[in-house]
């Protein structure tokens, strides 16, 4: 169900790097109401890049894949409160003013590309060939930039929409700041997201080679976050942990921290990932509801089209989305999935599930 628990409707500090901006269109400086953009976060290896795939789907939306990367939003703390909203304002709206101008291929390139109802069919053919170009250019230089063949200015209708692994934490501050955005907050089982990461970390598959388990850089921040202090964890704690149980606390600690800070935010909705992978039409249809989208038939397709059967590829968009979603029942063994509920279990996040 969407929403499925949806209250009342539902360190790294650093100069912010704008440097994502040089590729910019001066001429083209604002999308209307540039407050009203949808923001989906969510935890790695949680579904978050097909459900974005989803909105980026509709006529109207302009997508940007994970804009706050590369260092573009390290101004704000990654475990930012909302409480110090109005503090970080002048630099969320600096990056805000950014994100809809990003020109580099990994931001405004992901596939699949879909017809958009502000660029018309010939500027569209012409906009596909240099975004393949510009991908093909990637692997080579190591970043390369996209023209934009529209002016955003023109079309009021443009709803600006970026998905982020990275400001889960920031959710509640962007919410904060922005009212009238609309935000998902998007949940994975925490076997599902264990048993994931542990695949990719043995396949080789993340651009960091290091494992998550021994991000202590990242626990650090986590474990000062005020949501954590109920249970009693320190570094040296942690460490005597094994892999498991500490990925298990570091999915417990992120959205034990993200739940807390929108548990009173209307413009915010906590959804499953498993909900989508089970109903996507629905699931799809009452999102769109709540991000003020009417419902697209281009999006149907869409759904239809990356649902119908299963393309081999850890990152695919393509797959039988319920045997994605349930793949950790025998993919990690029986003991472990207890361990990782014996944390999870009577936590905040871990409340959204049985096991």
């Amino acid at each position: 169900m969407f929403g499925y628990v949806a209250k009342e409707n539902y360190k790294r500090l650093k100069s912010i790097n704008l440097s994502g901006c040089s590729q910019l269109d001066k001429t083209d400086t604002n999308i209307s109401t540039p407050g009203s953009f949808i923001f989906l976060a969510g935890m790695p290896r949680s579904g978050t890049t097909w459900i974005a795939k989803i909105f980026d789907s509709h006529p109207d939306v302009l997508y940007r894949h994970e804009p706050d990367s590369r260092g573009r939003l390290n101004a704000i703390p990654l475990f930012a409160q909302r409480a110090n909203a109005e503090s970080h304002n002048n630099d969320f709206q600096k990056f805000l003013e950014c994100v809809s101008h990003l020109r580099d291929e990994k931001t405004c390139a992901s596939l699949p590309i879909f017809p958009k109802s502000y660029i018309s069919p010939s500027a569209q053919l012409i906009q596909g060939a240099m975004i393949y170009l510009a991908k093909s250019s990637a692997k080579v230089l190591g970043r390369s930039y996209v023209p934009q063949l529209f002016n955003t200015k023109r079309h009021p209708q443009i709803r600006l929409t970026w998905k982020s692994i990275e400001s889960l934490g920031r959710i509640g501050l962007i919410a904060t700041l922005a009212p009238d955005s609309r935000s998902l907050l998007i949940l994975r089982h925490p076997c599902g997201y264990v048993a994931s990461t542990l695949r990719g970390e043995t396949g080789k598959q993340f651009e960091c080679l290091d494992s998550a388990a021994e991000d202590y850089g990242l626990f650090e921040p986590l474990l000062a976050a005020p949501s954590s202090s109920k249970f009693g964890l320190t570094i040296d704690s942690l460490k005597k942990l094994d892999p498991v149980e500490r990925l298990a606390w570091r999915w417990v600690l992120y959205y034990e921290h993200a739940i807390s800070e929108v548990s009173s935010l209307s413009q915010v909705c906590i959804v499953r990932y498993e909900d989508f992978c089970a109903d996507p039409i629905m699931e799809a249809r009452q999102a769109f509801q709540f991000t003020n989208l009417n419902w697209s038939l281009q999006t149907e397709r869409f759904i239809a089209s990356s649902t119908a059967k299963d393309v081999k590829g850890y990152y695919s968009l393509t797959r039988n989305p319920l045997s994605a979603s349930r793949r950790w029942e025998t993919e990690i063994d029986r003991s472990i999935q207890q361990r990782i509920w014996n944390i999870a279990g009577d936590t905040a996040p871990g409340r959204y599930y049985d096991f």
